[in-house]
């Protein structure tokens, strides 16, 4: 079925090929009528064990729960990024040194007021955390994910690591359930 599939839609341009699709389900054959595909992808997962041993499920384990900023006792900032599955395991502790103080945590769509040099004083929301540095989009702007995959309206992101953070004097920013807006210092 995956050859005939790719037969069906290997020189159809995107914008036809559900019309392609909609056709290959209508042709002769041994898979007419076929209106639904499930693609079954192998993954690496992380077992989790029960209490005789066995492996019952799996997380994936490359995805970014958050961002722990720490201050050294040198005045640097440090990043400590922890997955999903270290954030709901038990005991995950990621403390860089011990006479570190925890800046603030970051997770995705938080709000940082930074002074950046090009815009100056911005309310940023994180769009994307990656391994080595944060994608900011201004506060304002909609839907950023899928503009900036978007050839026709191209959205620029703002790309800092922590040390660019800490250059920009960033500050977490919290809206209270009544509209309140606090800056953390």
């Amino acid at each position: 079925m995956q050859a005939l599939l790719w037969d069906a839609v290997r020189d159809v341009a995107d914008s036809d090929i559900p019309k392609a699709l909609d056709e290959f389900s209508r042709k002769e054959g041994p898979y007419q009528g076929v209106r639904r595909v499930r693609l079954i992808m192998p993954l690496k997962t992380i077992p989790i064990h029960d209490g005789k041993g066995r492996a019952y499920k799996g997380y994936k384990g490359d995805s970014n729960h958050c961002y722990e900023i720490w201050q050294m006792p040198d005045g640097k900032w440090e990043r400590v990024v922890y997955t999903t599955y270290e954030a709901n395991k038990m005991g995950t502790d990621k403390k860089p040194h011990p006479a570190a103080r925890r800046v603030m945590r970051l997770h995705k769509k938080d709000a940082l007021l930074l002074d950046h040099p090009k815009t100056g004083p911005a309310v940023m929301i994180i769009a994307k955390l990656s391994e080595q540095r944060l994608d900011l989009v201004a506060h304002n702007e909609a839907n950023a994910d899928a503009r900036s995959r978007s050839k026709d309206d191209p959205l620029d992101y703002v790309r800092v690591s922590v040390s660019s953070l800490q250059k920009y004097n960033a500050r977490q920013v919290f809206v209270d359930e009544i509209g309140k807006l606090r800056v953390k210092s």
